[in-house]
Formats: structure tokens, C-alpha cells, sequence
């Protein structure tokens, strides 16, 4: 971890370009591998969780959530900060693609349609065609988020904007682990692996793996 921290430092834009350029390509090679065999995901409780294309304002509120901290760190030149907030996260994402690998899994609890002529139903839909309904368990969209919650609880910038913004966060990070249950892109079972997942690699990166600021920016 410390060499991979040094290389970061050398050059931060060039860091985040190979490591998430590498993610999508590996994501989406895996996404349209059509494997012989899937382990399908489901539980009962899923069967109680209406379907509502409402909820992807929330689902898709997850992309500027990871972005803007991204942009604001960069900007302040807080380097320091956007290891702590980006690491994270690229650990769960390469880990559960490595979990995807070794066991492919999928969900049929989509519509079989999604229809209507409102906003939210065309976002959806755009999502659900280029999303297929495999590489579930446990849920991406669930421990990133998580871990970008408990990233900027850590960062003293967000921690100067008080209790108010605190809770606002917690709200939005429970509305888009709901939102990935009620577009029925996730089974509450990928959400509750996904937020074990992710407390159990905060902790690690917490106590374990991160190196620490004892190095300077170059």
C-alpha cells in the first residue's frame, strides 16, 4: 500500500485516471461476460419492496455524491483527503469485481418492462439497458457509498460544516441504499453484504492499511 500511495503522489490525475479507467473497463467486460451459470439472489422482504422509478434520483444522486468531494479536494489541493476519500473506494470496487469473478451471481426481480413516458421512467430504463441484472452481490453502488459517507465523517473540511450537513449526508446514503432496492437493481441481500463490506474495509483502511501523511506531495 505504500508504494501504491507514492506512485498517487507522484501524479494524483494520472493515479485516478488509471485506477477508475481500469475499474469501468474491467466492470463492464465482466458485465457482458455471459457466464454458463448464475447464483440467483433472493429473498422474501424483496418481494415487499415496491417498484418505483421515482427512486432513481436518489440511485443516480451517488455519481455526484463520489464526484464533488473529488472536485473539491482537488481543488483545495488536499491530496491528503482525496487519498483517504478515493482509496476506499477502489478497494471495494476492484474486491467485489474479484467477488464477481470467482462467483458470478444475478438477480430476476426486474420488471419485465418499465413503462411510462415520465422522466424517472426513461432515466430507468436508460439505466436498465446498460446495467444487466448480474455482478449483484455484494452491491457497489451500496459499500461505495457507505465508504464515502465514513470517508467525509473523517475530513476536517466536512466536519466544519456541523451537525446539519452530517445528517444530511446519513439521510441521502440511506435513500440510495434504498433507491437500489426499489429499481430492483439490487436484493436486499446485496445491500446488506454491501454495507458489511463496507464497514469491514473502513475498519482495515482505518487501523491497517493506510499508510499515514508521513510522506509529502511531490
Amino acid at each position: 500500500m505504500r508504494k501504491l500511495k507514492q506512485f498517487y503522489q507522484s501524479n494524483p490525475m494520472r493515479f485516478m485516471i488509471i485506477a477508475y479507467g481500469l475499474y469501468i473497463i474491467c466492470f463492464f467486460l465482466l458485465d457482458n461476460w455471459d457466464r454458463s451459470s448464475y447464483t440467483y439472489l433472493h429473498s422474501s422482504i424483496d418481494d415487499l419492496i415496491p417498484f418505483a422509478t421515482q427512486a432513481v434520483y436518489f440511485y443516480i444522486s451517488w455519481f455526484p455524491l463520489m464526484v464533488v468531494p473529488i472536485l473539491t479536494f482537488w481543488h483545495r489541493k488536499s491530496y491528503e483527503e482525496l487519498w483517504d476519500f478515493i482509496m476506499p473506494m477502489l478497494m471495494a470496487m476492484f474486491l467485489s469485481l474479484l467477488i464477481y469473478l470467482f462467483w458470478p451471481n444475478a438477480l430476476r426481480l426486474r420488471p419485465a418492462e418499465v413503462t411510462g413516458n415520465s422522466l424517472s421512467a426513461w432515466i430507468t430504463r436508460a439505466i436498465q439497458s446498460a446495467d444487466s441484472p448480474t455482478n449483484v452481490c455484494p452491491s457497489i453502488h451500496v459499500s461505495t457509498t457507505i465508504l464515502i459517507d465514513c470517508s467525509l465523517h473523517r475530513s476536517p473540511q466536512f466536519r466544519k460544516k456541523g451537525i446539519a450537513a452530517s445528517a444530511l449526508l446519513h439521510l441521502l446514503v440511506i435513500a440510495i441504499c434504498i433507491s437500489v432496492m426499489m429499481l430492483k437493481q439490487h436484493s436486499i441481500i446485496d445491500v446488506v453484504a454491501g454495507a458489511v463490506f463496507a464497514f469491514v474495509l473502513n475498519y482495515l483502511w482505518v487501523h491497517k492499511l493506510n499508510p499515514g501523511p508521513e510522506t509529502e506531495m511531490h
